[in-house]
Parts: C-alpha cells; structure tokens; sequence
C-alpha cells in the first residue's frame, strides 16, 4: 500500500492532525519545514457557501490585512501570527501551536474556577486587548472558547475572525447574529459600530462565565436572549467575591457608563487584592452582591436533603436529658437533625456537636484560628457552667482555606454527621456562599461571626428594595454591608452634627444601594439631603460637581463607590471651598484612600475592636487565661457570641420538649434562634426576619496622619 503524502499548505506546512473545527473554519496541528519542523497551528477559514468570485477576493484581502496587523502585535496573552496565505481558495492564518485547552473546555470539565484565578486570566486578557486596542483592533467575539489555557499562559486566539465574519454576514443578506450573542453588549447587538467597549464588555461576560459557570444572561431562543440583554440587569453573581465590582463594572449597558480600560485594570488590581488578602473579616473588603441560579440553588439543595434523609433513615430517637434549661420557640426550619443513637444512660451526658468552618490554613489562617479558639473558649464556657443540663457540647472545626470548593466539601461532612446542631462559620462571604445551600437545605442551624455580605440574609435584590431572605437556616452576629449607609446617616447627623449631606452614587448597585439607605435614614432621623449627583466610575475630573456641592450648602458628602474613585473627588473637594468629610461604606476602606483622601474623611466597618466594646472585657480576659495564642481582637468576640447563640439554642429546645432533644432537633434549633434573645459580649444578640441581628454595632473610622483610626461605634436599632 503506497503511503498517502501529507496536505502542504503554501508549499511549507505540512498538516500532521486535525484538532478542532468550528462553523467559521477548522484548526490543524503542522510542521514548517523551512524552519526545522517547528510546529504550528495552521487555520483554514471557510468561507459561506454562494460567494461570487469578486466577493470572496475582497474579502480574502480584507482579512489578510487585518490577519497581518494583528501579526504586529506584541503580548504574550495574543496568540503570536507567523504568516498569512491562501489554500484552497480560502485564507489561512498560521500561527504558535500552544498546547492546552479553551477555557470553554476547561469549564465544562471541571466547573466554574475560583474567584482568584479568574482575575488572573482577567488580567491576561486585559492586556491582550489593551495592546489590540491600541493597534486599532476590535476583536468582537472574545468569549470562553476563544481563550486558551497553556501552562504558564492566558492567550486570546481568533483575532479577526469575527471581523470576517461580519463581512460574509452583510455581504449574504442572512440576518444571523455575528459573534456569540450571549457575550455581546446591546450595541454590537443592535448593529452599532464595533468599539473596544464592546470587548470590554466580552471580557466581563467571559470573566462571569468562568467565575460562576453560566453566562451572565441567559434565555431560550435568540429573541428572549436580546431583551434580556436590552432590559434586564445580569444575574447576580454568587461565587464571584471580590471580581464582583469587576463584572459589574464591565456589564453596564450603557457603553458610556462601562468600565474603559483603565478602570477595568484598577478594579482588577483590587479584585486580586481582596482576593489574596482577608475579603469579610478585613473592614477593608468590599460588599458584593450575591445569588446563585435557581437550577444551581434546586440542585444543591436536592443533593443536600438527599443526605439528610440518608441520615434519618434508621429513625430517630428523642434524646432524654437531665436537669432543667431555657425556653424558647420559633417559627422557621427544614428538615430534622440526624440524631439517631439511642438514649444514653441515666446521668450521662448527650455529646452534641457544634461544627465550625474556618480558614486554619493559608492567608487567612490567624482570622480563622481566632475564630477557633473563641468558639472552643465559648463551649468550654458551657461545660463548665452547665449551661445545658444533660449535654455536653464538642466542637468540630473544619479548614476551607479561604476556599468555596473546601467549604463546600466542608457543608456536606457536617450535615451528615447526625451530632451536629449548628454550625459556626464561615467566615468569608464567598464560602458562606458555597456552603448554605446544602447546610440550609439539611435544616442545619448555621451563624456566622462575621460574613457580612447583604445578599446572604437579603437575597440578591437588596440593592433594589426587594430584600427576601435568601437562607432560613442562615443567621450573623456582625452587622451586614448593607447596614453601612445608615450607620453613615447616624453619625453624619448625630455625632458629627452635619445633617445637610450631599449625595454622590458611581451607578453601581452597590454605590447606588448604600446611597439608597443612607438617604433612607437620613430622611428617618430629620437629616437633609443638599442634592445628589452620579459619576462613572473612573472619572478623575469633578469640578463641575464640586461647584454644585459648594452651591448646596452641604455639611459633608456621603459618596456611594469605591476607594479609586473616592481618592480623587475628595482632594478636590478640599481643594474646592467645601467644608466638611467625605463619608462612604467601606468601599472606601482601602490604605490608599487614606493617604491620598483629605484628613477627617470617614468610612464605616461591620465590626467592632473588642477593645472597643464594654461587654468584652470579661471575654477578652478569659481568652487570655485560656492560654489560647491567637489574636481575638478584631473577630474573637463575634465568634464567641455566634457559638452561644447555638448552644442557648439547644437549651432552649431541650427545655420546650421536657429537657429531651426531639426527632427533628436541627429544625428546633433553627427556630429557637429566631426567637433567641440575649446580651452577648458584642451586644444584644437577636435577629430579625432575615437572620440579621436587630441592634447591630458597626465602627466609624476617621483618616487621620494618612492612615485610618477608629473614630467611634454606632448601634443600630430596627
């Protein structure tokens, strides 16, 4: 049999493989024998059938140019092009061959990625299109198949084929959409002529997608998708953290409004920042919206009650204490725990398990133990006082590493061990959020010491007024992000004495949310509003609106955005003639807002020093005879409150069933916590309808020498 010669293309690559192909063309792995047999990927583009020859030869020097200046380019996230030729009547592009896979590809295999890494491919890819950008080059489809993975790399491939594309696409008269509609903006929708804007906003539905494993829009049919697109927000990222403000920056509508290059890469720095440093429990992590898909919410939950029921399978039996306890009562729960052992004997104690999720290990590993050992001092505490007659309580602490996919792993040990009651944790917002559907849907009590973000109690709505409780099993002892425009108002016109505000919002939902509560409560405590003004983000030039600021007579100026932004409006606020603080959440807590803001400017914290609160005295000495090393300053006393809250739960429930624990314990205990009312070290602890505590304390800190000092605390009353 005579061996079949190779396929050469323009008399020098010799096809070798076959390794994709798609509508636009296909992709062979070949070999360049002028130069030493480097390998390289050779790209045929097929042409729609039915082009005239004068149609197909201009198109062929179109895309040969465009294929050409894109070879000019120098980045290492641009996949590098070799040569341009013809085969076959249609162009081909040659280009490095990389050995890896899409991150389409990647995504499918293995789920959404974390938080982190995708900042790192946003960051690649940014720059990809800056250096396009500044060639004159709009790339049109960057999307998840369009980006290739490699070992030590982050390339965008396909440069220029959209632009083909488009040209086959007016030149047939088909009507079809260019690109991959679930990743462009209105405008390329509508037709409107492509800008960087529009890749920007790619990027951001991209980044979405490999953040949180589905497109930021999605719906049946090519009609349904456009209107969503036209006239809907983008669903709320669950899984996203700190990338948040990133993705939200990128998916404004308004391409006038999106985030440009420059903005994208600030807000990128700080993604990666917040997302390798302490996120919730640091004052200096930022609100962030939340939510997951009400497939992905059915799916874990289902997963999870499956477990649950595989628990209670065998029956369960009421567990008969001794002794006396609290009372209690409630009106939420789930299913019922997992106790399944047998009564014990007459005058020994029921072991239950209080769990706990923590970062042990990593960055945020002196957080996490704090919160460790604060919880064990607080279980120890009830031991030794006997605070439930008849049990004794243990606590099981588990590591998520900062980590989702950990504390995920994490929900499901802990709600199939039928001992557990409550859990204590986590501590970021964005493992929070990757455990509370399966510990929600096992019915398993959960309080967290200090994940603040608002969506976990208020649903991902809240920015919009429409706060529904996202989690009935789900409770916090810290105050929320949410809660940081009122604790504004409160000191602004209180304890500052400067009730005339003027108020600025960047347009995002959470400059825009916390503004909301901040005018709210200002209205509630006789405040007045001077005007109120919007920015973009990234705006460096607010002369026109610091005239209106001095014009109003405003006191102070409550600025509803982030640090970058902030740094900028406040030095030229000072530098204007107003009078009085720049006061904003703790978008503004940030070292750089601090050394380049005016002194006096304000931001507000979910939590509190425990040498800042009277009540934690008592704690803060027992911890230290305890012998326990870490540092329980900042977080310690939330975490023994939250610890508290489960084992008076517990009491409560033993003590309204004739100090037994019943079949359906977890769902008593979740009641019993709605109910709980009780003076902790942090304060009140009690909780509204959401699982928020009804008196929160949050702390106003103050520039001071370019840097930021605790200025006072404020308690909330609902």
């Amino acid at each position: 049999m005579t061996q079949q010669e190779p396929e050469v293309v323009a008399g020098r690559y010799e096809l070798a493989e076959l390794v994709g192909q798609g509508g636009m063309g296909r992709v062979w792995r070949a070999r360049d024998r002028q130069l030493f047999g480097r390998e390289v990927a050779v790209k045929e583009i097929l042409f729609p059938p039915g082009l005239e020859d004068e149609e197909r030869a201009r198109l062929l020097g179109r895309f040969a140019a465009e294929a050409r200046a894109v070879a000019l380019l120098n980045h290492p996230s641009v996949v590098t092009v070799h040569d341009v030729a013809e085969h076959r009547g249609s162009p081909v592009i040659v280009m490095e061959f990389l050995r890896g896979r899409s991150l389409a590809a990647a995504l499918r295999a293995d789920g959404p990625l974390p938080p982190a890494r995708v900042a790192e491919i946003g960051v690649a890819l940014l720059g990809a299109l800056r250096e396009a950008h500044a060639a004159g080059i709009v790339h049109r489809d960057l999307k998840p198949d369009n980006v290739l993975l490699t070992r030590d790399r982050v390339v965008l491939t396909d440069f220029g084929i959209a632009h083909l594309a488009d040209a086959t696409t007016r030149l047939s008269h088909s009507g079809a959409v260019v690109g991959t509609p679930h990743y462009m903006p209105p405008e390329q929708l509508e037709g409107k002529h492509p800008a960087p804007a529009n890749d920007l906003w790619a990027l951001g539905a991209t980044l979405y997608h490999a953040v949180e494993g589905r497109p930021p829009f999605d719906a049946d049919g090519l009609h349904a998708l456009a209107l969503a697109v036209f006239t809907r927000p983008h669903l709320p990222p669950a899984r996203a953290g700190g990338l948040a403000p990133v993705l939200d920056a990128l998916l404004a509508k308004d391409p006038g409004q999106r985030a440009d290059a420059d903005r994208a890469a600030a807000l990128l720095a700080a993604a990666t920042e917040s997302l390798t440093a302490p996120q919730d429990p640091a004052p200096a992590a930022h609100p962030r919206r939340t939510g997951q898909s009400t497939q992905q919410r059915t799916g874990l939950r289902i997963a999870a009650l499956a477990v649950a029921l595989a628990v209670l399978g065998g029956g369960v039996l009421a567990w008969r204490l001794t002794g006396s306890g609290h009372g209690g009562g409630g009106n939420t729960g789930s299913t019922g725990s997992g106790l399944n052992a047998a009564p014990p004997p007459d005058g020994k104690a029921v072991k239950v398990v209080i769990g706990l999720d923590a970062p042990l290990t990593g960055a945020l590993a002196a957080t996490g133990q704090a919160v460790k050992d604060a919880a064990d001092l607080a279980v120890k505490d009830a031991n030794r006082t006997g605070a439930v007659p008849g049990v004794q309580f243990e606590l099981r602490a588990l590591d998520d590493r900062s980590q989702p996919a950990d504390g995920r792993a994490n929900a499901t040990r802990l709600a199939e061990d039928g001992a557990v009651l409550g859990v204590v944790g986590p501590v970021n917002s964005s493992v929070a959020q990757s455990m509370l559907p399966s510990l929600d849907a096992a019915g398993l009590a959960t309080v967290s010491p200090v994940a603040t973000n608002g969506a976990l109690t208020l649903g991902p709505d809240w920015a919009a007024g429409r706060a529904t409780r996202q989690y009935g099993s789900f409770f916090r002892v810290c105050a929320n992000d949410v809660e940081q425009g009122a604790t504004a108002a409160d000191h602004l016109v209180r304890t500052a004495k400067r009730p005339k505000v003027f108020l600025v919002d960047d347009g995002s939902a959470y400059g825009s949310g916390i503004v909301a509560r901040f005018t709210a409560e200002l209205d509630r405590i006789g405040g007045t509003a001077a005007g109120a003004e919007h920015v973009r983000a990234g705006d460096t030039d607010f002369t026109a609106l610091v005239a209106k600021v001095r014009a109003s007579g405003a006191q102070a100026v409550f600025f509803g955005g982030m640090y970058p932004d902030a740094g900028p409006l406040s030095r030229q606020l000072k530098q204007g003639g107003v009078d009085g603080p720049l006061m904003g959440g703790d978008g503004l807590y940030a070292p750089e807002f601090a050394q380049a803001a005016a002194p006096g400017d304000l931001t507000v914290s979910t939590t509190v020093p425990g040498s800042r609160m009277p009540g934690a005295k008592q704690f803060l000495a027992a911890f230290a005879k305890g012998g326990y090393t870490s540092d329980p300053e900042q977080y310690g006393a939330y975490a023994y409150d939250a610890t508290t809250a489960i084992v008076r739960a517990v009491g409560a429930v033993a003590a309204a069933h004739g100090r037994a624990l019943p079949a359906d314990a977890r769902a008593e205990v979740v009641r019993a916590l709605a109910e709980l009312s009780f003076d902790g070290v942090t304060g009140p602890v009690a909780f509204d309808q959401y699982g928020d505590l009804a008196q929160p304390t949050l702390g106003v800190l103050a520039v001071r020498n370019a840097a930021w000092a605790q200025e006072s605390t404020v308690r909330l009353t609902r």
